[in-house]
């Protein structure tokens, strides 16, 4: 689900538009914003005005100023992003629906019309396009109920709530008495630094374990596991119900909220959990990266395993393409990491799910944590029917336009090599088994990029 999805058509665009120039790091051409916003010029400047007046009296710290045909975004240091989707979806009809809905266990069309002040068909049409965003959770609003697993329920109001709260949102809820014995009693099974998640969860289930539901398939098989043993010691002062420790567990697991040593307990329990870790660890070696023992590369691989055992679905809100932008114009040799960490993520979820970028950015995390990937160089060759000299100055121009990635060797063709890709201009010559691209006539700049973009899409490397 993308965040934006779930707010008005202009407050998304305002939204898309502001993710844009952060992920730039600069002003862009209004062209530009317009075609990947799908606002037109007029409407444009319609809501400029009212979107930095919105900015303005939310104290969110930015600006949008159009310098002729340019678009800036002059952010202070109190901006924050999250601050910007919270006061853009609390505004928004569709997420407040949606709020309501899990905060109660029945609805009539009736009252929730009545409620949010519109005709029961506009309500329809609403649900109708959560029905549509809930799909990927396994979620359904059907007859007057939000229907399909609690744990998925949880999960999604948490993500989003994860996505908009700040400290002071929640600084109330830490400091209340029941919160604070609950979070005294998990000290010895979780991390020291639960950030904001653990009191979020809990605020959830205040809510929601008034009602009835019942438990996931998923939680079964690990219900005997020493450390779901020891939350039921811990907790059993707070006389909480099991189907809610249940919950719990899996939220803890999946959040990467317990202790290494515990993380290391539930890896060593085996299951489908620890099957997958297995697996993650398996490709880690294959590139010859792999961990030595537990530690925290175990430890989020246990997290990346568990989340995507116990929960479907996720919210992208843009922060994740940010990050990877950044990283590759900050360091742009990384695209070879970037590239490696995109299949490892494709070891959890398809390239279409909302968390990919999200697993993608984890992994890039873990492999620069790691070192470098000892991948063997990859020889790329450059064959000419010109002279000698000719082909002295490509295999030059090549080496040069490709010695940021050491993992790169360039040298003139060689008959009977292996190689991962032949550069050449002779279109007659036959090159067996191997890669090539054609030259049109000389080696041109645009040539070199062509070259670098086959070396990445295709995955020669």
């Amino acid at each position: 689900m993308d965040s934006a999805q779930l707010m008005d058509r202009v407050d998304a665009a305002s939204f898309r538009m502001i993710t844009l120039l952060l992920q730039e790091g600069g002003p862009l051409p209004l062209g530009e914003i317009q075609a990947r916003t799908g606002l037109s010029r007029k409407t444009f400047l319609k809501y400029l005005d009212e979107f930095n007046e919105l900015l303005d009296q939310e104290g969110l710290g930015a600006q949008l100023s159009l310098e002729g045909e340019v678009l800036r975004l002059q952010a202070g240091r109190s901006f924050q992003l999250a601050a910007l989707l919270g006061t853009l979806l609390r505004r928004s009809l569709r997420f407040r629906i949606l709020e309501a809905i899990w905060s109660q266990q029945v609805f009539s069309i009736q009252s929730l019309a009545t409620r949010f002040q519109i005709s029961e068909a506009t309500l329809n049409r609403q649900l109708l396009g959560l029905n549509q965003l809930l799909e990927e959770f396994g979620l359904v609003i059907q007859n007057g109920r939000l229907r399909g697993s609690e744990l998925q329920i949880r999960y999604l109001a948490f993500r989003l709530l994860q996505e908009i709260s700040l400290p002071a949102d929640v600084l109330n809820l830490q400091q209340q008495a029941a919160f604070v014995e609950f979070q005294t009693a998990l000290q010895g099974l979780t991390q020291k630094d639960l950030g904001l998640d653990l009191a979020l969860w809990w605020s959830l289930a205040q809510i929601r374990q008034r009602f009835q539901y019942g438990e996931s398939e998923f939680l079964g098989l690990y219900q005997e596991h020493p450390t779901f043993q020891q939350l039921k010691q811990c907790l059993l002062p707070l006389d909480m119900e099991e189907r809610e420790l249940k919950l719990l567990f899996a939220f803890l697991v999946g959040q990467g909220l317990l202790s290494s040593r515990e993380m290391e307990r539930v890896l060593a329990f085996g299951g489908p959990i620890q099957d997958k870790v297995t697996e993650l660890l398996q490709a880690l070696k294959e590139l010859g990266v792999s961990p030595h023992g537990p530690g925290p590369i175990l430890d989020e691989l246990g997290r990346l395993a568990s989340q995507v055992y116990f929960f479907k679905g996720g919210v992208a809100t843009g922060d994740g393409e940010r990050k990877l932008q950044s990283y590759i114009q900050l360091q742009p040799q990384s695209w070879l990491m970037v590239d490696v960490a995109g299949s490892l993520a494709l070891r959890l979820v398809a390239g279409e799910d909302s968390r990919f970028l999200a697993f993608e950015w984890d992994f890039i995390q873990i492999l620069d944590y790691l070192g470098d990937l000892k991948q063997v160089p990859q020889r790329v060759a450059v064959d000419s029917h010109r002279s000698a000299l000719v082909l002295a100055r490509m295999v030059r121009t090549l080496k040069q336009y490709l010695q940021h990635n050491r993992l790169i060797e360039v040298e003139a063709y060689q008959e009977g090599m292996d190689y991962s890709l032949v550069v050449t201009d002779a279109a007659w010559r036959t090159y067996s088994y191997q890669t090539t691209y054609l030259l049109q006539n000389d080696l041109l700049g645009y040539d070199l990029e062509m070259i670098r973009e086959l070396l990445q899409t295709d995955r020669i490397l």
